[in-house]
């Protein structure tokens, strides 16, 4: 069964998450702008913005638009931001409608070397009543065209191979395309999935489906991030070690090609508060991770860590094959908490070390 209202998707649909960027011509300063304010016409943008190589902004507002049963709260839209002499013209490129093409984007968009945008709906498309009603989600393209935009559906989720997609895609150098579902799949507890591009057609395939005993993660809600040789990194927001006060409180992930399948792993799984302890590790990762030079992944959790349960800064480095957490940061009651975001790496599309051999 679907778990449309989880505590994470709450705790997102009551938080507004402002993306400030500049151009990397503008000069630093502390001057405050505001570049649009939402309206009916669009609002609750979730996803980071990301940039085209002429300096616009692209992303999605998960609320306004269109009205559909299917989203009741409107169906969501796709903007763009473009700046003109010192301001910026805000221009809706797209309106969902929650039926086919989808409905509700909350995940962030990624942008090819062709100007094509790329994205989820957390709702539409295939409709399986008693496991989505209001459809499973889906993967869209847009395609610069005429002076607009052309809209095309790259699949729909139908249960069985995962459904309510909340983040956004993340692409390697061939062109292939990587992200996951919060739900659905042969475990019931998420997905992880492929789209690979030959030609103007696309293959979507089922990487991995996170078992149903719940110990691997379930509900992944963070963007995936590949290293340099082809890995791919995710979270789970519950499920792992089930905790009290947190009855699951979430796992770190790594899926690997090996020939011609993928392997998982799993790197950590929080642990809430010890008995016995004054602080612990964290619970409900959120947020794409950042990943250094060496390798090492770093990552937040939303809650945990402290008495006001507001969340932690870890790290995760590995050594002679395994991997080790450290605590870089607890949040607390007087210096902010309760992390949502995070900066993908390769929000758009950048030329990388490797091509992984499947």
């Amino acid at each position: 069964m679907r778990r449309r209202y989880s505590l994470a998707a709450s705790f997102a649909l009551i938080s507004i998450c402002f993306v400030l960027m500049t151009a990397a011509t503008a000069k630093a300063s502390n001057t405050y702008s505001v570049l649009h304010t939402f309206d009916s016409t669009g609002y609750f943008p979730i996803g980071n913005l990301i940039f085209d190589p002429a300096g616009n902004l692209y992303g999605t507002a998960s609320r306004g638009g269109l009205a559909n049963s299917n989203c009741p709260l409107d169906c969501g839209v796709v903007f763009k931001l473009s700046p003109s002499g010192g301001a910026w013209n805000f221009e809706i490129i797209y309106n969902f409608t929650g039926d086919g093409d989808g409905g509700e984007p909350h995940g962030r968009l990624t942008l090819d070397s062709k100007g094509n945008l790329y994205g989820t709906t957390y709702v539409g498309g295939t409709v399986e009543q008693g496991i989505c009603p209001t459809g499973c989600g889906t993967v869209f393209e847009l395609s610069p065209s005429g002076g607009g935009w052309t809209f095309s559906q790259l699949h729909s989720f139908n249960g069985s191979d995962g459904l309510a997609p909340w983040t956004g895609l993340t692409p390697d150098s061939a062109g292939n395309l990587y992200g996951t579902t919060t739900a659905g799949g042969a475990g019931g507890a998420g997905t992880v999935f492929e789209l690979s591009s030959s030609g103007a057609s696309w293959t979507f395939s089922t990487l991995y489906a996170l078992a149903n005993s719940g110990r691997e993660g379930e509900f992944p809600f963070s963007d995936l991030v590949i290293d340099g040789t082809g890995n791919l990194y995710g979270a789970a927001q519950q499920g792992g070690s089930f905790k009290p006060g947190c009855g699951g409180c979430g796992t770190v992930f790594e899926l690997s090609p090996s020939s011609g399948s993928w392997k998982f792993n799993l790197l950590h799984t929080f642990q809430g508060i010890k008995p016995g302890a004054k602080a612990g590790d964290g619970i409900y990762p959120w947020g794409a991770f950042a990943i250094d030079s060496v390798g090492n992944i770093y990552g937040t959790t939303f809650g945990g860590g402290s008495a006001c349960s507001c969340g932690t800064v870890y790290k995760l480095s590995q050594a002679s094959g395994k991997w080790k957490e450290q605590i870089l940061y607890r949040f607390g009651a007087l210096n902010g908490g309760n992390p949502l975001g995070g900066g993908n790496p390769r929000q758009s599309w950048q030329p990388l070390r490797y091509h992984a051999k499947r």
